[in-house]
C-alpha cells in the first residue's frame, strides 16, 4: 500500500505544480474499501525524500534491486539503468 500512498502523493504533488492549488488530501479506493489519504507535510517530505534517492540512483548509476521477481524486473521503470537484473 505503500507504493500506492506515494503514487497519490504524485499525482497531489502534479496537481499543485500545474493548477496551481492546493490538494489537502487523495483517496485510495479498492474493491472492498476505500482510506483517504492526507496530503500533509509529513507525506509531502517522504515523497521528496524519495524523489531525491531516485534521482540520485539515476544519476549514480547504481539502482539496488528490490525483488526477485522476474516479471516485475522485466517491466521495471529503472531497467536500463540497474546492474542487477534478473532476466
Amino acid at each position: 500500500m505503500q507504493n500506492h500512498i506515494f503514487q497519490l502523493a504524485t499525482y497531489c504533488q502534479l496537481i499543485e505544480d500545474t493548477y496551481g492549488i492546493f490538494v489537502p488530501y487523495g483517496r485510495l479506493v479498492y474493491n472492498d474499501s476505500d482510506f483517504v489519504i492526507p496530503f500533509d507535510p509529513k507525506l509531502r517530505f517522504e515523497l521528496e525524500s524519495v524523489i531525491s534517492r531516485m534521482r540520485d540512483s539515476i544519476y549514480s548509476g547504481f539502482i539496488e534491486i528490490n525483488h526477485n521477481d522476474k516479471n516485475r524486473c522485466r517491466s521495471c521503470s529503472m531497467r536500463k539503468y540497474c546492474s542487477e537484473k534478473l532476466i
